[in-house]
């Protein structure tokens, strides 16, 4: 079973995003479950540390009042789960190429303009 792991500071955002996500893991029949939903990279690292094996993140790239942004987190992530995906969740649709700067090999790049969309279909 993957684990998926949604780091978002939005509390709003966060469940409309774990919303969204449980209901095509039911809809679908993924292998899959939320193991993490918070808004603190800490305890996505620890969770990870915790749980070793391939898994699917969904960060935000700017974590407000946090030690790290998503760019950072994505780094952390990879040296525990070099295969693991990456995909981040944001409103700044502009900053897509940075992944490629970090070389984070992000699976995608969500702008949360899309999310809100998401959230009308639910």
């Amino acid at each position: 079973m993957l684990s998926v792991y949604i780091c978002e500071d939005e509390e709003e955002v966060r469940r409309i995003q774990r919303e969204c996500l449980e209901k095509q893991i039911m809809i679908q029949g993924y292998d899959m479950e939320i193991a993490l939903c918070s808004g603190r990279p800490g305890e996505i690292l620890e969770a990870v540390e915790k749980n070793p094996g391939r898994g699917i993140y969904f960060l935000d790239v700017e974590l407000k009042g946090e030690e790290m942004d998503g760019f950072a987190l994505g780094r952390e992530i990879r040296r525990l789960d070099p295969r693991g995906f990456i995909i981040y969740v944001t409103a700044y649709g502009n900053l897509a190429f940075e992944t490629f700067r970090y070389h984070l090999e992000a699976l995608d790049y969500i702008v949360k303009e899309s999310m809100e969309k998401m959230e009308e279909g639910l």
